[in-house]
């Protein structure tokens, strides 16, 4: 019988630029969940991503659909230019799961 790795979480910062941009991991996850921590209004607070989202396809806390969001990569995840991921200058934390 043999067992697959542990999931190991990793946790980071970044600060929403209101453009496109990647945040590199070194890992393509499998989720990623975002939040910021400065967001003054709840449709600009964050949201979750996983695998089997297609796209660019997200959820926000309250797990309504967003048709823009969070795209994830070979190395980390792409967060879109100017949605609820990716305001400026709101700072963001996340957890992404590796697989």
């Amino acid at each position: 019988m043999s067992f697959s790795a542990p999931v190991r979480p990793v946790t980071g910062t970044y600060t929403g630029s209101g453009v496109s941009q990647d945040i590199a991991l070194g890992f393509q996850p499998i989720a990623i969940w975002v939040h910021s921590l400065t967001a003054t209004t709840s449709n600009r607070n964050g949201g979750f991503k996983s695998e089997q989202m297609s796209g660019n396809t997200s959820m926000n806390h309250d797990g309504t659909a967003l048709s823009a969001g969070i795209t994830l990569t070979a190395t980390g995840f792409t967060v879109d230019s100017g949605n609820q991921f990716n305001w400026s200058p709101n700072t963001y934390i996340f957890t992404a799961w590796r697989g």
